[in-house]
């Protein structure tokens, strides 16, 4: 196998875990059974990562010698995702190599960076026989988006890792089908973290990532939108006591003794992801 760069082969492999682990919360979450991530800037170099460390190995020995297509004029809102279906059958090398290690049923959620160099893929995939996720897909990209985000902010280092991108003439997705995301479809945000990330919320905190349960980041919510204890224990359905149970362990967990802290570190680190996309 050669390779132009091998140094970012064993980067993609040496960060493959955090992938695996967001796969693994899909999986029990929605049934999605692969994710992975590629970022190809304007002159044809590219970075990519996935769940699967054959799979990773393949892409970059198969592709890196083929032709990349990349539309500066792909979607005309750079702040949104563009989605598009996966054909059921392989019409280019990559979806070819997908295919290959049964990744099905697949979407790709594309979106241009802000000053245009790059535009950023991230998919999900399930098995041949899974096809009913497709309309999971369809009605929840709202969910997808947000798990998007999630990742991004929490793993900000990896997939912006400098100097990493191979140089290649890869993947053409000018054949893929777009479809009409239900964007109307009701989110519960809370319910949606604590469906994903059963293990918890991370946040930076002073002394540096900290990890909410959803309790937590629910009475957080309620402080920054400017609630009482009082309030905070009538709209959950709890004890005042409780709520300063809460309280006090998000100020000892984020290392913030006052609200005012509280409230900015909501709206700098957890608003955004909790917002309908």
């Amino acid at each position: 196998m050669v390779l132009d760069n091998k140094k970012t082969l064993e980067y993609s492999l040496g960060n493959l875990c955090f992938f695996t682990e967001m796969a693994d919360n899909l999986r029990e979450s929605f049934g999605i059974e692969n994710f992975g991530f590629l970022r190809i800037y304007f002159d044809n170099q590219f970075f990519y990562i996935c769940n699967n460390k054959d799979l990773v190995k393949d892409y970059y020995s198969r592709i890196n010698r083929t032709n990349i297509f990349y539309n500066r004029n792909l979607s005309s809102k750079e702040s949104e995702y563009q989605a598009i279906l996966w054909p059921n059958k392989p019409e280019n090398l990559s979806m070819n190599l997908y295919y290959q290690y049964n990744y099905w049923n697949g979407i790709t959620l594309l979106k241009k960076s802000h000053n245009n160099e790059y535009i950023d893929l991230w998919w999900f995939a399930a098995s041949q026989e899974n096809t009913r996720i497709l309309d999971f897909y369809i009605n929840n990209k709202d969910l997808l988006c947000a798990s998007i985000k999630y990742f991004s902010y929490k793993y900000e280092d990896v997939i912006n890792a400098p100097n990493l991108a191979i140089f290649s003439k890869g993947i053409d997705f000018s054949n893929l089908q777009c479809c009409d995301a239900n964007d109307g479809v009701e989110n519960n945000a809370i319910s949606f973290v604590k469906k994903l990330f059963p293990k918890g919320f991370e946040v930076r905190g002073r002394n540096g990532l900290v990890t909410l349960t959803t309790r937590e980041l629910t009475c957080l919510q309620q402080i920054a939108h400017g609630m009482t204890a009082k309030q905070i224990a009538c709209n959950l359905g709890i004890s005042f006591r409780t709520v300063e149970k809460f309280t006090h362990s998000l100020q000892i967990k984020t290392g913030y003794s006052f609200r005012s802290d509280l409230v900015l570190l909501y709206y700098d680190q957890v608003h955004i992801f909790l917002k309908v996309i």
